[in-house]
């Protein structure tokens, strides 16, 4: 889920837990600036990528397809953010209504899971574009991008939303009737969810932590066979020398770091979901409330670091950042 600060789960031997969640966590003031801090810096973010790629012909690349689709999946999660902001300024679990309640389901149970897996492939991409940098630049089309982007929204969507569907329809119990809580009732698909969560979720995140390695290392052998079969020269002083072979590594450096955080960030709010479907009292009775506190904050982190780190690390975006002024006054001409 997006955040499990409104995510209540059932023992087995009953079907809805009436407990409301602010018992587990207490709405407070950082929760309230939180939400909104993030809310607003990824909403100004990934809408001002995905404005900058799709106005700008010559971004139109390949991986920029995959920036673009990454920006609109956190766009679409960053709809769930209002929801908690207003949740926390009230100081109540639900404020909303049944309808946005489902809304809010879909987006932590079905749309989230985008992240995970588009973060996966841009992962993938780069360990392609390292290790065969030939096929990269010959196979990587912008057609294959599209593809793989697509698939990601449909395997995303085949996979979790029948749960989704099932809950709305069938086995989620009201919000006077869930204590004033919008929760899902994991107890009567806790095998589906299982397993769609260790499929979803853990496969991106141990994709992830292979890749990462793999790429640095990749990254620096190619660089020693560059290294040895270049003559050696003199050492030129001046602005210009060194700055070539600084730039690759620079924006490979902030992609690896992408991974990192995202790692970092989600693999603990994974487990910390994993143990909550083995024993529903683990939020309560095992994690201290400043751990609870930190998974939640690290969790929603990423969706704002991304266009960062995107805009830092690719060159072509950097450049047309750069121009930006130049076309808007062209624009006012």
């Amino acid at each position: 889920m997006a955040d499990f600060t409104n995510v209540t789960f059932s023992d087995k031997n009953c079907s809805v837990t009436a407990v409301p969640l602010r018992a587990a966590y207490p709405v407070v003031q950082w929760k309230l600036t939180l939400y909104t801090v993030t809310f607003v810096v990824s909403m100004l973010g990934n809408s001002f990528m995905f404005l900058l790629i799709t106005t700008d012909r010559q971004l139109r690349t390949p991986f920029n397809t995959y920036v673009v689709c990454l920006a609109v999946s956190n766009i679409i999660n960053n709809i769930a953010k209002p929801f908690e902001i207003v949740n926390a300024w009230k100081g109540v679990a639900w404020a909303w209504s049944e309808t946005a309640c489902s809304l809010y389901m879909y987006i932590g149970w079905v749309q989230l899971s985008t992240l995970y897996n588009l973060h996966q492939v841009i992962a993938c991409v780069r360990m392609w574009a390292v290790i065969h940098p030939q096929s990269y630049r010959t196979r990587n089309k912008q057609t294959l991008a599209v593809g793989l982007c697509v698939g990601v929204w449909v395997y995303a969507h085949l996979a979790r939303l029948p749960f989704w569907i099932l809950d709305t329809a069938y086995y989620r119990a009201s919000i006077i009737q869930n204590g004033g809580s919008c929760s899902a009732n994991t107890a009567k698909q806790q095998l589906y969810v299982a397993i769609s969560q260790g499929i979803l979720f853990f496969i991106p995140l141990i994709v992830l932590i292979m890749v990462t390695p793999v790429v640095f290392c990749a990254r620096i052998a190619q660089s020693k066979k560059i290294a040895a079969r270049l003559p050696v020269v003199p050492v030129v002083s001046g602005p210009t020398s060194g700055r070539g072979p600084k730039q690759p590594q620079r924006g490979l450096f902030l992609l690896g770091l992408l991974s990192l955080l995202a790692i970092l960030c989600w693999l603990p709010n994974s487990c910390f979901f994993l143990m909550l479907m083995i024993d529903p009292g683990f939020a309560t009775t095992v994690v201290p409330p400043s751990v609870s506190k930190v998974i939640v904050a690290m969790n929603i982190v990423p969706s704002s670091i991304d266009p960062i780190i995107f805009i830092l690390s690719v060159e072509n975006l950097r450049q047309a950042v750069c121009r930006l002024p130049t076309r808007l006054r062209r624009v006012r001409l």
